[in-house]
């Protein structure tokens, strides 16, 4: 099997779980991770490549782990995630016919913080066919010529995909999505979701003044369409509720690191 499987780690233990879930015998896994002597030597005993990178730029991150991959098409994956099983071989036959592969994720909820969570991300995963990731796979051969000679931006931090799906949208690439469930996610407290959001906000920020991208204008355009699409499909009235919460920390993210642009330095390095 010509593929990749790029699995983003840190220093999560929960990445030998992730590598567990791969069930295909043939197919080339790389791991990016931070320092950490365990991991280490557990993914060096277990014949898996690996490259240490710095914690903080997830898009930095996986641009050091694609350098590792051997073939063109590359399934992108994060520690906290498994595959469900068989997908992996269903998600390669659809890239025969599509440039990208879209993940279908299924949130985990163990409790009413991580139920909210799961509520906010499927109607921001579905909404308009982002192009997000964990679980995209992507052929590169014909996917970076098309958007510009690169996959992930650094000057997109913590938005690496939104920023991907930005220049794909301008393209004719082929992108199907998974009709099943691909991956499952593992649960996320809502207080957790909504730190994420602040950072989806700098990232922004960030793309705007670096990649000199109106996202904040692109946004505000959307909204109105992004509303309607909340409040007339058959969602639950809570993600009524909390996708409002979601967007204020977003907007408020982007407007304070827009006015205080000094707190973006680290991510010109």
């Amino acid at each position: 099997m010509n593929l990749s499987v790029l699995v983003r780690g840190s220093d999560d233990l929960r990445i030998f779980s992730c590598l567990e879930s791969i069930d295909v015998a043939d197919c080339d896994v790389v791991a990016t991770i931070t320092p950490n002597e365990q991991i280490e030597s557990e993914l060096a005993r277990r014949g898996v490549r690996y490259v240490i990178t710095p914690k903080g730029n997830p898009a930095v991150t996986t641009e050091a782990g694609l350098k590792l991959c051997h073939f063109s098409k590359v399934l992108l994956m994060d520690s906290d995630c498994l595959f469900f099983p068989g997908v992996i071989s269903r998600m390669v036959e659809l890239s025969h016919e599509a440039d990208i592969v879209r993940p279908n994720i299924d949130f985990e909820a163990i409790d009413f913080s991580s139920y909210a969570t799961r509520l906010a991300r499927n109607f921001q995963y579905n909404y308009l066919g982002f192009v997000y990731e964990p679980g995209l796979l992507i052929n590169r051969d014909t996917v970076i010529p098309a958007v510009g000679g690169y996959i992930f931006s650094r000057f997109a931090p913590h938005t690496p995909d939104g920023e991907f799906d930005f220049r794909v949208r301008k393209t004719k690439l082929r992108v199907k999505t998974a009709s099943e469930k691909t991956i499952r996610h593992v649960a996320l407290p809502f207080s957790r979701h909504l730190v994420s959001y602040w950072r989806y906000g700098r990232s922004e920020a960030s793309r705007m003044i670096y990649l000199k991208q109106d996202v904040l204008r692109d946004v505000l355009r959307g909204l109105p369409y992004r509303y309607r699409n909340l409040l007339s499909r058959s969602y639950p009235l809570a993600t009524a509720l909390i996708i409002p919460v979601c967007d204020i920390v977003y907007l408020f993210s982007i407007s304070v690191h827009l006015l205080f642009p000094s707190r973006l330095k680290e991510v010109d390095r």
